[in-house]
């Protein structure tokens, strides 16, 4: 022959492969079926232990009540609860605290308030002309919102 040689065969390499790292490749075949077995254990375990029972909870029914008046138009802008950022002049600013929340006053929302407060400064100058520009800081009891625009 002119000198070429022939690769071994995929089998003939996997078998090379084999003897020449047998300890390595009989310890990760250990491994695997211990972790295989150990899973096994795991699904024989949760198959056999007691499923939680569903339980229905009692929904309240609606109520439904004739002679409600209806809210006028805006209701709730007047709001003494609702951030005033319609009436913020340039320069002046307000407090706004947890307790402004509608009694929410959880952790989450205390974490939360720069982003509610953010939030609403945002839909307001959505709908204003010439945009109202605020800023908002975390300070000692809460959030001050500043109108700086």
């Amino acid at each position: 022959m002119l000198g070429i040689i022939i690769p071994p065969t995929r089998k003939e390499a996997s078998r090379a492969y084999y003897l020449a790292n047998r300890d390595s490749v009989l310890a990760q075949q250990a491994a695997y079926r211990k972790r295989r077995k150990a899973k096994l254990r795991r699904a024989e375990l949760r198959a056999a232990a007691p499923q939680p029972v569903a339980v229905a909870h009692a929904v309240p029914a609606f109520k439904i009540e004739k002679g409600v008046p209806l809210p006028a138009p805006g209701h709730g802008m007047d709001d003494p609860s609702r951030p005033p950022f319609a009436t913020l002049k340039v320069g002046e600013s307000f407090l706004f605290t947890p307790q402004h929340l509608n009694g929410n006053a959880s952790p989450t929302a205390k974490a939360n308030l720069i982003s509610h407060v953010s939030a609403q400064a945002i839909n307001l100058t959505v709908k204003v002309r010439p945009r109202p520009k605020f800023t908002a800081r975390t300070v000692v009891g809460g959030v001050r919102v500043w109108r700086i625009e």
